[in-house]
């Protein structure tokens, strides 16, 4: 089985240091790029295409939210599925499922409970934690 792919959007730099860290460790996950700006990872995961998108909630210029909406207009040419990591104020379930996400998780997620949100989310499941 190929190893799903994901794009990383993360805007504090420490948290994207150890997400990506704990990613890097799996076999069935690859890494296809990072960003901390929510314009450049839209532009990004429409290059790359990847599998799963993480998203922080809380990226500048557009957040995981408004980010999802506008890879929901991008369907079907993009099939990347997205996993909203919570912040503050919180993402209730309702707005992650609205924006189209299919699933949402505290920021503070371990990196186990990540991965497999990752992988279920990529295998067609949802998850929401909020």
């Amino acid at each position: 089985m190929a190893p799903v792919t994901v794009l990383l959007a993360v805007a504090d730099p420490l948290r994207e240091a150890l997400l990506l860290r704990g990613l890097r460790r799996r076999d069935d996950i690859v890494v296809v790029g990072t960003q901390r700006h929510g314009r450049r990872a839209l532009q990004a995961i429409l290059k790359a295409h990847p599998d799963v998108a993480v998203l922080d909630a809380g990226l500048p210029v557009l957040d995981g939210l408004q980010l999802c909406r506008q890879l929901v207009h991008a369907r079907p040419q993009v099939a990347t599925r997205v996993l909203l990591l919570d912040g503050d104020p919180p993402v209730t379930r309702e707005l992650a499922v609205a924006a189209g996400a299919a699933g949402c998780v505290p920021a503070t997620v371990s990196i186990a409970e990540l991965t497999d949100a990752i992988t279920s989310i990529a295998n067609g499941g949802t998850i929401f934690h909020t």
